[in-house]
């Protein structure tokens, strides 16, 4: 069969029609690598901002932490220093209240208790032991109890043993907490002079300040009262129980102030 002029014409018309080699299109396969595509698109933006929320979420729960943490220790401060800011300015006067034994040149010994505050204190209980190491051959220990109803201000009252009598109780062991006596003590009672002391321990002191709070010094250490049990007494070979024949000389202290946070 001849090719005629139409027919060629056709063939040539859809030749030109088909796609060159150079133009073809690639597809790529359904689910496959996304080669070609920029990181923006790339990128699964819902999953980072899921992992941004949970690390931000996580930052501000340690940062409450540590705020928190740090607000309570500024809160435990300062409720300490508040406590012991009351503690100091309760103890302002009873600090000043205080006993010390005074050894003279001669060898004499007194027993001194001063109230160093501008303000009087109240309900005093004083107990002290005096020990004697050669009366008789034996070593004296006495144990006195003074009531006094006040202590003047800036005042150092000086309990003298020329003034304490003493007698031994039937049983002759330590008393604990010697009863108080009375003054004007006579020896036709049966109570004898003190033998010089060679030593006095004082173990409980009671008083009230200025406010009526009850404070104790037991062997030197101020402290709210309370109830005490037995007191400690030195040993010896003989023990007595004495009082005053009279109170004692309250004289002026020169350094008589506030202390300070008071």
């Amino acid at each position: 069969m001849r090719d005629t002029g139409s027919q060629r014409q056709r063939r040539q018309r859809l030749a030109r029609q088909r796609p060159a080699p150079d133009s073809v299109r690639i597809r790529g396969r359904a689910g496959g690598p996304r080669e070609g595509r920029s990181w923006w698109h790339r990128t699964d933006w819902a999953r980072l901002a899921t992992v941004v929320g949970v690390g931000a979420g996580i930052g501000t729960l340690l940062f409450t932490g540590v705020a928190t943490y740090y607000g309570a220790m500024v809160s435990r401060d300062q409720l300490t220093q508040s406590r012991e800011d009351a503690d100091k300015k309760s103890r302002a006067q009873a600090s000043r209240v205080s006993t010390w034994v005074d050894h003279g040149k001669d060898g004499g010994i007194r027993l001194h208790l001063m109230n160093r505050s501008p303000d009087p204190v109240s309900h005093v209980e004083l107990y002290f032991t005096a020990t004697t190491g050669d009366v008789d051959h034996t070593k004296l220990a006495v144990q006195y109890s003074v009531d006094l109803p006040s202590l003047p201000p800036c005042t150092d009252s000086v309990f003298d043993p020329d003034d304490w009598m003493y007698r031994v109780p039937r049983g002759g062991g330590p008393q604990g907490f010697p009863p108080s006596h009375s003054a004007r003590l006579r020896p036709d009672d049966g109570w004898r002079k003190q033998p010089e002391p060679d030593g006095i321990q004082v173990p409980y002191l009671t008083f009230a300040d200025r406010e009526g709070v009850t404070w104790q010094r037991a062997s030197g250490d101020l402290e709210p009262w309370r109830p005490a049990g037995e007191l400690s007494v030195p040993e010896a070979d003989r023990y007595g129980i004495g009082g005053t024949a009279r109170d004692p000389e309250a004289e002026p202290v020169a350094a008589c102030e506030e202390p300070a946070g008071g």
